[in-house]
């Protein structure tokens, strides 16, 4: 069975890594594995040349290891060569999907998106039922449409209620398509670049008979999709696409909304699509800065240096421990080192995460909890404070 990977320049950047070992100090998986050399960057790469070469065999340890890499992009930061490890890890992956080697997990999530429309395999009528009381109130075309994302959906639906809530405040006429489906976001990492065009294209169509001129999204994942993924893979748009950080800074500089004080220590953590993958760094802050009463302050990894939360590339589908573990680390060495109350992020799949890691933190690391809200909870409150909502 010859292994390759399918994008020619790729294969090529395996063999540019020196070795030099600088993506070690910021991995979050060789880290949190003991500094065990596969589940690095470094190591990871030494794995495909093998591979390559047809001096190993993609046996299930092999394929643990590259699907391991929650391709956060922090060694690429780092990399004197400019190896982009994070891009090959996913060209890899597509290599063994198409070969059948993917994990089982990564088979079942797939199928579930293309049987439900999710990657969790739950049923597609639920996926609107956090917006039952009010979803048949709202206009079937609208210019700005709400594309929610698999996760607010299921997993922090108070996410989409927050988003809602803003929108309504600032008088935005708006929709959320009730027949949804995933982006295409989770296919895509996990190597079944065939599963993740079908969605795409189903995402444009729908796009288009909505009529919208614009969509926002609470996910990084799917933001990065629309923004970046659709167009490399040939498929066109009808819209222009903004994240909901990016909106709301936008409503705030427009005089949109008002805002009321909040007395509050935060810090903000950085996901990973939204900062190292699409360079959005300023947006989340400048809607932070601007709520009278909050302070914030920036942890020693933020930025482009921020840590991932231990969920990217679909890890938290095959290995949960490692991306909880990953996640209170986040917590106990770089949030609360900074004294802030409340650690707020911009992305659904971290904020779960880090809600979970500070569980962990709390055990592992005999942390007090610190209280984990996303952009939008935040901005509720405050205009909840001014009587705006």
């Amino acid at each position: 069975m010859d292994f390759k990977i399918p994008v020619e320049e790729l294969e090529e950047l395996v063999y540019y890594c020196s070795r030099c070992g600088f993506c070690g100090s910021v991995c979050p998986t060789l880290l949190e594995m003991d500094r065990e050399e596969s589940f690095g960057a470094r190591g990871r790469l030494l794995l495909l040349r093998g591979l390559l070469k047809g001096d190993i065999k993609p046996t299930q340890e092999v394929v643990r290891r590259i699907y391991s890499c929650t391709t956060c992009r922090a060694c690429y930061v780092k990399c004197p060569a400019g190896v982009e490890t994070d891009r090959i890890i996913e060209a890899a992956r597509c290599e063994f999907y198409r070969l059948g080697l993917a994990p089982e997990e990564a088979k079942h999530l797939s199928e579930g998106v293309m049987k439900y429309g999710n990657p969790f395999s739950l049923p597609s009528e639920e996926r609107t039922a956090w917006a039952k009381e009010f979803i048949e109130e709202l206009p079937e075309r609208a210019d700005v449409l709400y594309y929610v994302g698999c996760t607010t959906a299921y997993v922090t639906p108070h996410m989409g209620e927050a988003t809602v809530s803003i929108l309504k405040a600032a008088g935005v006429e708006f929709t959320i398509l009730k027949d949804e489906v995933c982006c295409g976001f989770a296919q895509n990492a996990i190597g079944d670049v065939d599963g993740a065009k079908e969605v795409m294209k189903k995402n444009a169509e729908m796009f288009a008979r909505s009529g919208a001129k614009l969509v926002i999204t609470s996910c990084p994942g799917c933001y990065k999709s629309f923004a970046k993924l659709y167009p490399e893979m040939g498929i066109k748009l009808p819209v222009k696409v903004m994240h909901i950080s990016q909106y709301l800074d936008m409503l705030i500089r427009e005089g949109r909304l008002k805002l009321g004080r909040v007395n509050l220590r935060v810090t903000y953590h950085d996901p990973c699509d939204l900062g190292r993958r699409m360079d959005v760094y300023d947006a989340p802050r400048n809607v932070i800065r601007a709520i009278p009463g909050v302070e914030l302050v920036e942890m020693e990894r933020s930025g482009p240096n921020a840590r991932c939360c231990g969920a990217g590339g679909a890890v938290r589908l095959y290995m949960p421990g490692l991306t909880t573990s990953i996640a209170a680390t986040r917590i106990a060495k770089d949030a609360i080192p900074t004294g802030a109350k409340t650690l707020v992020t911009s992305c659904p799949t971290c904020l779960k995460t880090l809600k979970d890691g500070v569980d962990i933190a709390e055990i592992m690391h005999g942390i007090e909890p610190i209280e984990v809200l996303s952009l939008e909870e935040l901005v509720l409150r405050a205009l909840k404070e001014a009587g705006s909502a």
